[in-house]
């Protein structure tokens, strides 16, 4: 099995390396293969919006950039990890820009799934979807966003599963071992 990691993480972010590594770590002690991507280090523009990858080179990117690469890996993917710092109930602005690129695994053929029309899948298989995010403190209103931002997208991506998990920034040690195991446990199941 097959996981890809996108890291939305900023640099410097203590919380971001500690969830990274604990999901890595996770995946790979139950014999995962694990590719983890730090968006920050990549170059990622920003989605064109110009519908190049649906009608001129379907499924790929018209802008040549580290977004290609990444979004091949998530297409071969039996898992997709998104990271990130929750920022108003959204992904960090490196993740959201990678997400936008995503639209390359889509196919513009539409179909109805629970009543909405979403564009339909360009592959056989899509990855199931988990995504962790973060908050320096509680917030109900940001955690609830977070949750059906990650619900959409799975809907969108045609994930078979999907799992949200936020975590307070002082999470222990022990209590983010929890969470992981247990959150892995929920969407390979």
């Amino acid at each position: 099995m097959r996981a890809t990691i996108l890291d939305g993480s900023a640099a410097g972010d203590s919380v971001g390396e500690r969830v990274g590594a604990a999901i890595e770590h996770r995946l790979e002690t139950i014999g995962w293969s694990v590719g983890r991507t730090i968006l920050r280090e990549k170059t990622i523009a920003p989605c064109a919006g110009d519908w190049g990858c649906w009608v001129r080179t379907p499924g790929v990117c018209l802008i040549d950039d580290d977004n290609r690469p990444i979004a091949e890996a998530v297409a071969r993917s039996d898992l997709l990890v998104c990271l990130t710092p929750v920022t108003f109930g959204g992904y960090s602005s490196i993740l959201k820009r990678m997400v936008d690129h995503l639209l390359q695994n889509l196919s513009p053929s539409f179909e109805v799934i629970d009543g909405e029309v979403h564009p339909g899948k360009r592959y056989e298989a899509n990855p199931d979807l988990l995504a962790v995010g973060w908050l320096d403190g509680p917030d109900t209103q940001a955690e609830t966003v977070f949750r059906h931002l990650v619900q959409r997208n799975a809907l969108t991506w045609h994930a078979g599963t999907h799992l949200s998990a936020v975590v307070a920034a002082g999470v222990s040690d022990g209590d983010l071992e929890v969470l992981v195991r247990e959150a892995i446990g929920d969407v390979i199941d």
